[in-house]
């Protein structure tokens, strides 16, 4: 009963929060690797449909305050790996996944009571 009162109360509270600038880059880079996914001619069909719909999720998932960013996490793991198998000619694909992956970042090391600067470990 305790653990079902945390649950609901924890549900309504936003654990991320995007300053509004934040938040506003985030919607033109997610529009910018749109048109990069939807162009690039290194992609089958299918794994452009996929990519798509994890940036779709992502951009539906992302409010100025919310309370997961598992979207952002799945498309960033799934444009790693992309990268992986394109090499140098997803250079402008990888640009804007690192400045997304940076602001996200940031949100979350805040939201941690951790200094905006310092990034994770295993990030550095």
């Amino acid at each position: 009963l305790e653990e079902q009162k945390f649950k609901s109360v924890r549900s309504n509270v936003y654990e991320f929060e995007f300053k509004e600038d934040d938040y506003l880059r985030l919607q033109t880079l997610i529009n910018e690797m749109r048109d990069l996914l939807q162009n690039s001619k290194d992609l089958t069909e299918n794994h452009r449909s996929r990519l798509l719909e994890r940036l779709e999720n992502l951009q539906r998932e992302l409010h100025r305050r919310v309370n997961k960013l598992d979207a952002a996490f799945l498309f960033l793991f799934e444009v790693s790996i992309f990268i992986k198998q394109i090499g140098e000619e997803a250079k402008p694909i990888v640009d804007l996944a690192k400045e997304i992956s940076k602001i996200i970042t940031q949100v979350i090391v805040i939201s941690k009571g951790l200094p905006p600067s310092e990034f994770p470990p295993l990030l550095k």
